[in-house]
């Protein structure tokens, strides 16, 4: 997510010092078989409000805090699962512009994930990382950031975020993204407005449970890869609206105790999904 807005930000090499964007993703993703133990329906609404500020023309900062809801809709199942689940984001950046081509950023983050009824302070975890930017024009980008993270009831591990934006031929780009996923997106242009997208994500999250729930205080870990098409329109520099059809090519939910350790593993069958986005930047 915060590498995506960077990106966008140093193309657009806007000169207001200060902008504030407001983003929504909505997704719904119909039943999906849990191993012929009942089945899943999942609402999935997230909402981010970002602030930007130009310290100077060499130095920027980048505040984003936003809200997830998920609603998992179990039916059929033996056991009282969890529903609704909650998670608190907040991310400050910090962008220095080296040169007209080299840029870095440092930046640090702070989320707690949690079921409705648990612990606020037991499904807290944060992130850091730094990382550096090369921009050869408005065709091609190349970047990647070292980032540190903590997990609930897991150690810390450390991984590499890739970012591409390259327009590799007229009309068409292959980018990267992180804003709800991470993201590998290719689009054709159809015209100024409208873009047709295809696009691979990768889903994780980590939530702590109800202390009244079916493992008290256990923790679920979410894993998905999915795959979506649809159209991207943009009638405006800072107005853009996105609508995508889906499938969960692969999931996995694993169970874990209080302490960490994997009580259970289950998968799901594919399930289609629809997702709606929309950004505006003022």
């Amino acid at each position: 997510m915060i590498l995506l807005l960077v990106l966008s930000l140093v193309q657009q090499k806007d000169p207001n010092p200060t902008q504030v964007t407001f983003f929504t993703w909505d997704t719904y993703r119909f039943a999906a078989d849990l191993e012929d133990e009942g089945d899943v329906a999942i609402y999935h609404g997230k909402f981010s409000f970002d602030l930007r500020q130009f310290l100077s023309r060499q130095d920027m900062l980048l505040l984003q805090n936003g809200m997830d809801y998920v609603r998992y809709d179990f039916s059929d199942t033996t056991a009282d699962l969890w529903e609704d689940v909650y998670i608190f984001r907040s991310d400050l950046v910090y962008m220095r512009f080296f040169n007209e081509t080299w840029y870095g950023l440092v930046y640090g983050s702070i989320y707690d994930s949690f079921e409705k009824g648990a612990d606020k302070s037991d499904g807290l975890s944060f992130g850091g990382g730094i990382g550096l930017l090369y921009n050869s024009g408005p065709d091609f980008m190349l970047g990647a950031a070292l980032r540190g993270v903590t997990r609930i009831e897991e150690s810390p591990y450390f991984f590499l975020v890739p970012q591409i934006d390259w327009k590799f031929a007229p009309d068409w780009r292959v980018k990267t993204e992180n804003r709800s996923a991470f993201t590998l997106t290719l689009s054709r242009q159809l015209d100024p407005a409208w873009a047709a997208e295809a696009r691979v994500h990768y889903w994780l999250r980590r939530f702590r449970l109800d202390e009244d729930s079916f493992v008290t205080e256990g923790v679920v870990q979410d894993d998905r890869v999915s795959f979506e098409v649809g159209v991207k329109w943009t009638p405006s520099e800072t107005v853009w609206a996105g609508l995508h059809v889906g499938l969960d090519l692969w999931q996995e939910y694993i169970i874990e105790a209080k302490n960490g350790n994997d009580i259970d593993e289950v998968t799901t069958d594919s399930a289609p999904y629809i997702a709606l986005s929309l950004s505006a930047s003022f």
